[in-house]
């Protein structure tokens, strides 16, 4: 039997680590977050990070009519991936014949938009995951005025991530983040670094290295939208990237990125940019803007189909840009530290 959310809230370890508005209305769920940030008249509003990661929630809780799902995805997604999520939701929902129309799907890219409509989910939308990075934590610091690193790349300790290709790099730094593959393990120190935590970093610690650095990198081939990406953008530096699929590359401008195919190819572009960056002081400025501008453009999506769905569910006296708001952690994570 499925439970109700008072239930579900009854059996949560409550986490005194966690804000009040979200420790009463949060689940962990394989290690990632299900969260209700809105709930009146059984009208409830769940962000979920990770539609495959989610499956659990379901089969504990019965969808309610008025239930919306706003669900990222933190992996490239193909139009076989949306099938499974959507024959998994039939399975554990089967009274709901219309839940899949309950999902707002936020797609990274446009051929998972393409995807996920094919498989059912009407209500998918380009709403690329980076829009919800804290613009006030990554920004442009006065730290910005010394510049140490000539490259930095926040990367976790991963093969997949192919962070040698930062190999050879003078004035590297490397923000190292948790290891989730052990049997792809790669010694980033075997890269010479000048910098590189031995412990995770807070985001605003995170933000300060990137302030101190002219360049950011980010080499994997394939994954989902890169946070580390857009955080480089919103801090003023350029990007250098190889080619990929998943979804980074919708904030790339002809002047705020580029692409290298080869390990050697790094180096040029490095010069390049902070040539770029020495020539142009206003270069930064323009790169976070630009990266602000597409930020908000996806917001205004999700708020827009957010409104639609409170109007139709005839919840007129609330807007759905508040509740975003009023519910915001960084990433739209469970709890973020400061």
């Amino acid at each position: 039997m499925k439970s109700s959310l008072d239930n579900l809230y009854s059996r949560e370890k409550k986490n005194s680590a966690l804000p009040l508005f979200l420790a009463a209305r949060a689940y962990v769920l394989n290690g990632l977050s299900t969260r209700l940030i809105f709930d009146c008249k059984d009208v409830g509003l769940f962000f979920q990070e990770g539609l495959s990661h989610s499956v659990r929630f379901w089969g504990q809780y019965e969808i309610r009519a008025s239930d919306l799902f706003i669900t990222t995805l933190p992996w490239l997604h193909d139009r076989k991936d949306f099938e499974t999520a959507a024959e998994v939701i039939c399975q554990t929902q089967p009274l709901k014949s219309n839940a899949m129309n309950q999902f707002l799907i936020c797609c990274n890219t446009g051929s998972e938009v393409v995807h996920a409509r094919a498989a059912g989910f009407e209500k998918s939308f380009l709403i690329n995951q980076n829009a919800f990075i804290d613009t006030d934590v990554f920004k442009i610091t006065e730290s910005s005025l010394e510049k140490i690193f000539y490259l930095v790349i926040n990367t976790r300790p991963e093969k997949w991530k192919r962070p040698f290709f930062a190999n050879g790099i003078k004035n590297l730094a490397i923000i190292k983040g948790r290891n989730y593959r052990p049997d792809d393990y790669y010694d980033l120190s075997s890269l010479g670094p000048v910098y590189i935590n031995e412990n995770r970093l807070p985001p605003r610690v995170v933000a300060e290295i990137l302030n101190r650095s002219y360049v950011g990198g980010v080499f994997s081939e394939v994954e989902g939208a890169n946070f580390s990406t857009v955080e480089y953008l919103l801090s003023g530096l350029p990007v250098i990237s190889t080619a990929s699929c998943g979804g980074r590359d919708v904030y790339f401008t002809p002047e705020n990125h580029e692409i290298v195919y080869e390990p050697a190819d790094v180096a040029v572009a490095l010069t390049k940019l902070i040539n770029m960056l020495r020539l142009h002081k206003d270069l930064s400025k323009n790169i976070r803007e630009s990266a602000l501008a597409t930020s908000k453009n996806y917001l205004n999506t999700l708020f827009n189909h957010g409104n639609k769905f409170l109007c139709s569910a005839g919840i007129y006296n609330e807007s759905f840009e508040r509740i975003y708001h009023n519910a915001f952690t960084n990433k739209m994570i469970l709890y973020s530290p400061p």
